[in-house]
């Protein structure tokens, strides 16, 4: 599967079209993949250029998930990783040192594959519109990939269509940093590759397009949306490119994110606003939720299959999604947050089955082709959960709701989606 998901990356590099490109650069899009939206902004300026991606949430969630910003810096050979909010920043300096020759050879033995088919069509509609003071072309580009049965991958088929508009321009940034030579390595196997290829239309840069993955039997697998938001060529402020004077430097990523306390959390959650301990605090901060005539949920447990699900994030999804519905929301930290009555309800989430398609472990070839590196991985995803609302003691089952979803996206986005649809009916039974 490796060996496949790489020939479709091969075959999306070859056809580049840089053309137009300008010393400061500042080009904003927005990707949105399966309803998840993610902001990019990438700002060049001589040697240097920064990179940030925020994951579009409410207010609240930014709190807990703080944008780092990325500056290359080739002038001074190094990389710097910054937390504007905190002042806080890592420096990493390139690897300049002169690769060693002292790697082993790796003597596996390689066998003949069969053959993998590689077919890429551009079709120009004839369609031009202005974007951003460039002239936009109307393209379809449609790639599919076949292999054979004697493939080293095996017999199989995809598809990928993209309808977008395109335009001459182009932000390239040349820093070489020199790294290590890899040790030499052979395949176990290899195919011959066929590149098959129509339409003598150059692609340039995507404005405004949607990109649609099918599997092999012809479904949609996933779906993504790029939006280019602004294109600038005015001059660029060199602060963007460095940090400044008062910002302090760490030794590691984990105090760089210097994420907020459980404490302040739950503050942010709508829980303590006094600053004192949770245990300190319960029947203040309850009343206070009962005044303000808000019923206090206490998130609590996971269960069943629940590594197969990032916890953390679920969480703060269903936080965000019980706000949104009127209620205030804390994460359970302790046993005695329950038996002193700090909620008014607590919620419980078992995950009863989570799984991924094939298709979802090749969701990575869509970050790179968008220029979207951290996107998630997608494919056809589905979830099954059940969703239980107990008494403030936390064992008293108040209601209980199953539900079910197959979805295109990641497990998370198949359990959220399930867990959404469990709430919905749900909390009509404890307002």
């Amino acid at each position: 599967m490796r060996k496949f998901i790489n020939l479709i990356l091969l075959a999306l590099t070859i056809f580049s079209a840089p053309s137009v490109s300008f010393a400061d650069v500042k080009i904003k899009q927005k990707v949105t993949v399966e309803g998840q939206g993610m902001e990019q902004t990438r700002m060049i300026k001589g040697a240097r250029e920064r990179r940030e991606t925020k994951i579009v949430m409410s207010e609240e969630a930014g709190d807990f998930m703080p944008n780092i910003a990325t500056i290359t810096q080739c002038d001074l050979r190094r990389t710097l990783q910054v937390n504007d909010k905190k002042k806080l920043y890592t420096a990493d300096p390139f690897n300049d040192d002169t690769p060693t020759a002292t790697a082993t050879k790796n003597v596996t033995k390689t066998r003949t594959g069969g053959t993998v088919t590689i077919t890429f069509t551009v079709t120009d509609t004839g369609e031009r519109k202005q974007m951003f003071g460039l002239t936009a072309r109307h393209l379809k580009i449609l790639q599919i990939v076949e292999s054979s049965a004697d493939s080293c991958s095996g017999a199989g088929k995809s598809k990928m269509e993209t309808d977008g508009w395109y335009a001459d321009f182009s932000a390239d940034f040349n820093c070489p940093i020199d790294t290590p030579d890899a040790p030499p390595s052979k395949p176990d196997c290899r195919d011959r590759v066929i590149n098959k290829r129509s339409g003598t239309t150059k692609l340039g840069f995507l404005l405004d397009g949607t990109m649609k993955m099918f599997d092999s039997k012809g479904t949609v697998a996933s779906t993504i949306r790029t939006e280019t938001l602004e294109i600038s060529r005015s001059p660029l402020n060199a602060a963007f490119f460095d940090v400044g004077k008062d910002y302090k430097l760490v030794s590691d990523s984990q105090e760089l994110y210097a994420m907020p306390s459980m404490s302040e959390m739950m503050t942010m959650a709508g829980g303590d606003d006094d600053g004192d301990s949770p245990k300190n605090s319960t029947v203040k901060t309850s009343s206070n939720n009962k005044s303000s005539g808000k019923k206090h949920l206490g998130l609590d447990f996971f269960s069943g299959n629940s590594s197969k699900v990032n916890q953390d994030v679920i969480r703060q999804t269903m936080m965000e999604s019980l706000n949104a519905k009127g209620f205030a929301t804390s994460f359970v930290t302790s046993p005695n947050e329950i038996t002193n009555g700090r909620f008014d309800y607590v919620v419980g989430v078992e995950i009863v089955s989570a799984k991924q398609s094939k298709a979802g472990k090749i969701g990575g070839l869509f970050g790179k082709v968008t220029g979207n590196t951290d996107a998630a991985k997608v494919g056809d995803s589905e979830a099954e959960v059940v969703v239980t609302i107990y008494q403030k003691d936390g064992k008293t089952v108040v209601a209980q709701q199953s539900a079910k979803q197959k979805i295109a996206g990641s497990t998370d986005d198949a359990a959220k989606s399930a867990i959404e649809t469990a709430l919905n009916q749900l909390v009509g039974k404890i307002k």
